[in-house]
């Protein structure tokens, strides 16, 4: 006869694959907001899902610069965008006031646009173009798969002194002063010595174009101070008052801090304080000491090149599969390990060292936007090419974070396991489930969408894992 082992835990009275209620909140309501507000209700039950944005509606304000005095201070890429537009206006008088070298590129994906009989200058499809893409499919996907194709091969611009970057040198060098030619010392002010890509890339359309037109002037004095009628400037031999009706600020945004409302981790910690003097987080996702607390766009999340809506995606995509883990193992907490945080720190540092980023100008891919009193870092991009960040996130690490179990260090790390059922056989209940009615499929895996069928003869010749390879 055999006998029976005593038992110190009790079996968890519910299927391994139940949905344990959690709650997630999320904050902001942009594309990341709303990513996760579809991917979470789609791939994930019983979450009481919130997300908190500060606006209550979508909209904006219009001002009216019919006839005006118009200074815009800035040269980066939101002024560059403004100008063309304000050049534009009736009876405008545009003064752009900069202090910064900076490169304007050729429209991104040009080269790509002209084989495929676009305009590159022209950024608005007309209403025959778009017609012709809603009613023909292929000729959609042959515009995105050449334009993302064009954005994911140019990675090497990236890298200091790579032939990439000196012939890209060369050919907005002269693209520069040649729509420039009208007025020459702007040329000389604005073209930089550092490499393309130090500072972000903005091809511009149209701005050099309004610069050197007779409505906007192009002036490179300090600014001293903001009068009650316009600006005034540090020049030789006093100080120049130029008369205003309209104040543009297009000086950008501070990228290397903490959120502006409060964050506390463990033991109350501040984030704004673990984020000082440089703010990080491991894959730009987590940081030790903020347990069950993941960002999207954190930091080193941005990109040189490429598609950021797909690296946003990913990581909307990690942070559900984070969820899930907790969820169904039955896990209370995560943290992502102090250590990984370091290893993180030091795989950035060495990284970027051979790239242009670390070249000297005022970015704000840069702490404290490159200045250079500061020890900066760079904290705005993520060290490699966008498709290296997707396969970067495809799996997440489990061994580089730690896990807190809901019944605590003593309990059986199994439990989770449950009354050894699935839900896809559990009879349903809810809204008076009918005979042979199931939470799931009980046999699902014959399903036409989950099967993988290998080629007959040549597995190794699947295309899915020629185009990319295999991940678990």
């Amino acid at each position: 006869m055999g006998s029976t082992q005593p038992s110190s835990f009790n079996l968890k009275d519910a299927p391994l694959d139940g949905h344990r209620p959690m709650k997630v909140r999320v904050i902001g309501a942009g594309y990341s907001g709303i990513y996760l507000g579809i991917r979470i209700p789609q791939r994930l039950r019983n979450i009481d899902l919130r997300i908190y944005e500060r606006n209550e509606g979508v909209g904006g304000t219009c001002y009216d610069f019919k006839n005006k005095r118009i200074g815009l201070i800035g040269n980066g890429s939101s002024a560059i965008q403004i100008v063309p537009k304000l050049q534009k206006i009736e009876g405008a008088q545009v003064h752009c006031f900069a202090r910064s070298k900076t490169w304007i590129t050729n429209p991104f994906g040009d080269t790509t646009m002209k084989r495929l009989g676009l305009d590159p200058t022209k950024m608005d499809f007309t209403p025959e173009q778009r017609q012709e893409f809603a009613n023909n499919p292929e000729a959609l996907y042959k515009l995105r798969k050449a334009i993302e194709t064009d954005g994911s091969t140019i990675h090497d611009m990236s890298i200091r002194d790579s032939a990439m970057q000196r012939m890209a040198v060369d050919l907005f060098k002269a693209t520069m002063k040649e729509r420039l030619v009208k007025k020459p010392e702007i040329a000389e002010f604005l073209i930089p010595s550092f490499g393309i890509g130090c500072r972000r890339n903005t091809p511009g359309p149209g701005y050099l174009e309004a610069l050197v037109e007779p409505n906007v002037e192009f002036i490179t004095d300090p600014i001293e101070e903001l009068t009650e009628t316009g600006l005034k400037l540090k020049t030789a031999g006093g100080g120049r008052e130029i008369p205003l009706d309209t104040l543009v600020c297009a000086t950008g945004f501070d990228a290397s801090g903490a959120p502006p409302f409060p964050v506390h981790g463990r033991n109350g910690l501040p984030l704004s304080t673990r984020f000082d003097p440089h703010p990080e987080a491991y894959l730009s996702l987590a940081v030790d000491g903020f347990p069950n607390l993941f960002f999207m766009l954190g930091p080193n999340s941005a990109i040189g090149s490429g598609s950021l809506t797909v690296m946003l995606e990913v990581e909307g995509d990690y942070i559900v599969k984070c969820v899930r883990k907790l969820q169904k193992e039955d896990y209370a907490a995560v943290e992502v390990r102090a250590d990984r945080v370091a290893d993180w720190r030091a795989y950035c540092g060495e990284y970027f060292k051979r790239t242009v980023y670390t070249d000297t100008c005022s970015s704000w891919y840069k702490s404290r936007g490159g200045d250079q009193q500061q020890q900066e870092r760079i904290t705005g991009l993520w060290p490699g090419s966008p498709l290296h960040a997707l396969e970067a996130l495809r799996a997440p690490r489990w061994e580089d974070y730690s896990w807190e179990p809901v019944d605590g260090a003593a309990g059986n790390r199994l439990r989770w396991l449950g009354n050894g059922w699935s839900v896809c056989h559990v009879p349903k209940k809810e809204g008076g489930g009918k005979e042979g009615e199931y939470e799931g499929d009980p046999s699902w895996y014959i399903e036409p969408m989950f099967q993988d069928i290998p080629l007959p003869e040549k597995p190794e010749e699947d295309p899915e894992f020629k185009a990319r390879p295999f991940s678990h």
